[in-house]
C-alpha cells in the first residue's frame, strides 16, 4: 500500500490481547432500529466510492462508518473479527448440516451552506442499525445540541470527506449564522 513500507508487523501475538473489546457481540448481531437520513450528492458519492472498493452495501459501509465514530477504530477491529468468527463456526456448521443431509437574506442560509458544500440532498435512506448504536448517536447529537440527522451528515463528511473539508463548511456556516444572529439584532433594535 505505502511505497516505502517493507516490514510487516512485529506483533505476532492475539490482537485481543493488546485492547480486549469491552462491548458485547450481541449487542451488534442484529439491525433492530431505524433512522431516516438525506443524504447529500456529495456524501453518497464517497459512500459509493467505499461500497465498491470494499465490495459492500451503502447500509453496511454507512454502519461501519458509525460504529467507528462512537467506539473506535480498534473496536471496529474486534467488532469484524468476532463476526468473521462467528460467520466461520456457522459454516462449519452448515457443512456439518449438509454433510447428513447432503443493507438568509443578508448571505446564504445554513441550508444553502449545506448545499454549497455537500450537494443538495437527494437521498432518502432510512438505515436500520443495533439500537445499542443508535442509543449512543442519539447521545452524542444531544450532547452537540443538534438533531440526529444534521449531526450525522456533519460525522459523514468529516469522516469522507476530511478533516479540511469539514472546516471550512463549519467555517461557513458560523459565518452565516453570525450574520444572522446580527441582523435579527438591528431589526430588533430598529424597532
Amino acid at each position: 500500500m505505502w511505497p516505502y513500507a517493507t516490514r510487516g508487523s512485529r506483533f505476532l501475538g492475539d490482537v485481543s490481547e493488546i485492547s480486549p473489546s469491552a462491548l458485547e457481540a450481541e449487542d451488534f448481531s442484529t439491525n433492530a432500529v431505524s433512522i431516516k437520513l438525506w443524504l447529500p450528492e456529495k456524501l453518497v458519492a464517497a459512500i459509493d466510492v467505499l461500497c465498491d472498493q470494499h465490495d459492500a452495501s451503502r447500509p453496511d459501509v454507512l454502519r461501519w462508518i458509525l460504529f467507528e465514530h462512537v467506539f473506535g477504530r480498534v473496536e471496529l477491529a474486534h467488532l469484524k473479527r468476532r463476526m468473521s468468527a462467528r460467520l466461520k463456526e456457522l459454516e462449519k456448521a452448515e457443512i456439518m448440516r449438509s454433510v447428513r443431509r447432503s443493507t438568509t437574506e443578508e448571505g446564504p442560509t445554513p441550508r444553502e451552506i449545506n448545499a454549497r458544500h455537500l450537494g443538495k440532498a437527494t437521498e432518502d435512506l432510512k438505515l436500520f442499525l443495533p439500537a445499542r448504536l443508535k442509543l449512543e448517536l442519539q447521545d452524542l447529537a444531544d450532547a452537540a445540541k443538534q438533531p440526529l440527522s444534521d449531526y450525522l451528515r456533519a460525522v459523514l463528511a468529516r469522516h469522507l470527506l476530511g478533516e479540511r473539508f469539514f472546516r471550512e463548511w463549519q467555517a461557513a456556516l458560523a459565518k452565516a449564522n453570525a450574520e444572522a444572529a446580527r441582523h435579527e439584532s438591528d431589526i430588533v433594535l430598529s424597532r
